[in-house]
């Protein structure tokens, strides 16, 4: 464990030291603050259900189709980097495990989401000028896109690790993020219901829905955390053969 903090030490250190952080916190900011500004500018009458419905959810919505685009792009460097300076027999020559290494990786991906994320808190506090006060229902939506942002993150750590170089795992992260993200569309398109919830279940649309109701669904965090440990196994396991 100690081995752990000293290398995730490491990679924040790294990452905070830089500029592309920053970059990716302006960027993230303007876009997601613009979407605020214009939905909530379009509200006729300012009411809890109407701030949800017409401000926070699309604004939310948005941001989690938002992340597919940011998220390979944050976490292309994780393993290329590696590669590319040649560090990565290093790292898998010492007395670091392959799961230390991996999760080394993901939790700064996870911290720098988290950084770059929480900047959507200040959406809810500006309302309760206004009188908002669902604030449940805010938890709720900001939990399952901080859920979310994991998955992607994972997805993203794994691309990074079987790619040569950044810009093939930015393309392999962002095709896996978008085919689980149309999946949603392309199962209300199949006229079989029961293959039609198969596919829906797969989606990432169908498991940000009750979140964005307020509600923190059981069969979602499974379908989460499987994601997660799906992703992170396999690329625990591509370490453990290059050493």
């Amino acid at each position: 464990m100690k081995l752990l903090k000293i290398l995730l030490y490491k990679e924040l250190r790294q990452v905070f030291s830089g500029s592309m952080i920053y970059i990716f916190l302006a960027i993230f900011s303007f876009i997601s603050g613009g979407l605020f500004f214009g939905n909530l500018i379009s509200l006729n009458e300012v009411t809890n259900k109407n701030i949800i419905d017409n401000v926070l959810s699309p604004t939310f919505s948005a941001v989690n189709f938002l992340l597919i685009f940011f998220t390979p792009v944050l976490t292309m460097r994780n393993f290329v980097d590696e590669k590319k300076s040649e560090t990565l027999n290093l790292l898998l020559l010492s007395n670091l495990s392959s799961t230390h290494i991996f999760l080394g990786k993901y939790i700064s991906s996870l911290i720098q989401g988290l950084f770059i994320i929480s900047t959507i808190f200040l959406f809810p506090i500006i309302l309760a000028f206004s009188g908002f006060s669902d604030w449940g229902m805010v938890f709720s939506y900001i939990l399952g896109l901080y859920m979310m942002f994991s998955i992607y993150a994972c997805v993203g750590t794994f691309c990074s690790l079987v790619s040569k170089n950044a810009i093939t795992s930015i393309v392999i992260c962002f095709a896996i993020l978008f085919s689980f993200m149309i999946l949603f569309t392309t199962a209300a398109m199949i006229d079989n219901l029961m293959i039609s919830q198969i596919i829906q279940y797969f989606s990432f649309g169908g498991h940000i829905y009750y979140f964005s109701r307020g509600a923190i669904a059981s069969f979602d965090l499974i379908y989460m955390f499987s994601f997660i440990l799906f992703f992170s196994y396999t690329s625990i396991q591509i370490l453990e053969v290059k050493r």
